[in-house]
């Protein structure tokens, strides 16, 4: 398998897995980047948004928050409680996925939010086909039709991360991106 995507309910621990494949794939010789997407919480615990970061740089940029913001702005769009900043999103992550041509892509995640951006949507499908690079992505357990597209290529191998096997993941999937790069 070229690609390995990692599913599972929310808060089940599937940005906590990648941040630990991370750790693995630092300590090797294996190239790699990509970008984070993390919770943002207040100072009592309730979730409020979400950042974006990249790996290597650690840039960072405001993907969602609970700002209702009216706008006509294209680069603004609404899920839910959250207003999603789909032109900071773009600027920050574009750029990254469509020059990447060698090693290891971390995509954490290609769900509804990030999916507002058709250009994300084309950089990732474009990414996807590249011959030297291996992506590993996070993706809901129900997403629009571009994630079930994914889960069904022959090129990639689907994880579902549950509470009970996350942590032996860690290890399989580090190994698997390891001895085949």
């Amino acid at each position: 398998m070229k690609h390995l995507l990692i599913t599972g309910d929310p808060g089940v621990g599937k940005t906590t897995l990648v941040k630990k494949i991370i750790e693995n794939l630092s300590k090797s010789s294996i190239l790699f980047d990509g970008f984070i997407t993390e919770e943002v919480r207040n100072h009592s615990f309730h979730r409020t948004g979400f950042e974006v970061r990249l790996l290597k740089s650690n840039d960072v940029a405001v993907l969602a928050d609970k700002n209702k913001k009216q706008s006509s702005d294209q680069g603004v769009k609404q899920l839910g409680p959250y207003t999603v900043y789909v032109a900071n999103f773009e600027q920050l992550t574009l750029q990254l996925i469509s020059f990447f041509e060698n090693g290891i892509l971390i995509i954490d995640e290609i769900g509804k939010m990030e999916l507002f951006s058709k250009k994300f949507e084309q950089c990732v499908e474009t990414a996807f086909k590249k011959k030297n690079i291996r992506i590993l992505a996070t993706v809901p357990v129900r997403g629009p039709p571009f994630v079930a597209a994914l889960k069904r290529d022959n090129g990639c191998q689907l994880f579902t991360v549950t509470r009970e096997n996350r942590d032996s993941l860690v290890n399989e999937i580090s190994r698997l991106l390891i001895s085949s790069s």
